[in-house]
């Protein structure tokens, strides 16, 4: 595994403690949910897939684990 990608999914748990611990419904999709279920070798980003319903409550969680940026619903 490429460093790029050990930190992928290092900002990937980070990113899942957050939404976890805010009651968030998420999941991974595309490419890396390939690659974590290894049909293939490699991901090329990381993909997240939250309920609409937890649109909201997803980006507060994200702010406080994660750099903030506008974001518009």
């Amino acid at each position: 595994m490429r460093a790029r990608e050990r930190a992928a999914l290092a900002t990937l748990a980070r990113v899942a403690r957050a939404l976890n611990a805010a009651g968030v419904r998420w999941a991974v999709g595309s490419s890396l949910m390939l690659f974590l279920r290894g049909a293939t070798a490699r991901f090329a980003d990381v993909d997240l897939v939250i309920d609409r319903r937890d649109a909201q409550r997803a980006h507060a969680a994200l702010c406080g684990a994660l750099a903030c940026r506008d974001l518009r619903f």
